[in-house]
């Protein structure tokens, strides 16, 4: 069995780092997710909902996490 890891990108105005925050601690999420032996990392996309979720274009973040890391990105199909 293979387990996975689905992200959103929220950063409501309290938030340490606002955007970038958001932006920088998913990443940091996806490499440890990638050092435990994860999958994958499936990602939201939301436009317009400002605090709620900021990937927009989670193509973007996804290319930005497979080049930091080594697993995530490299799945195969199984069907």
């Amino acid at each position: 069995m293979q387990t996975d890891l689905f992200m959103e990108f929220a950063s409501p105005p309290f938030a340490k780092g606002g955007v970038r925050g958001a932006f920088e601690d998913g990443l940091a999420v996806a490499r440890a997710a990638d050092d435990a032996g994860l999958g994958a990392v499936w990602l939201a996309e939301h436009h317009f909902l400002s605090d709620y979720s900021n990937a927009s274009a989670p193509d973007m973040l996804l290319a930005a996490m497979a080049l930091q890391t080594a697993r995530i990105g490299e799945r195969q199909s199984v069907l």
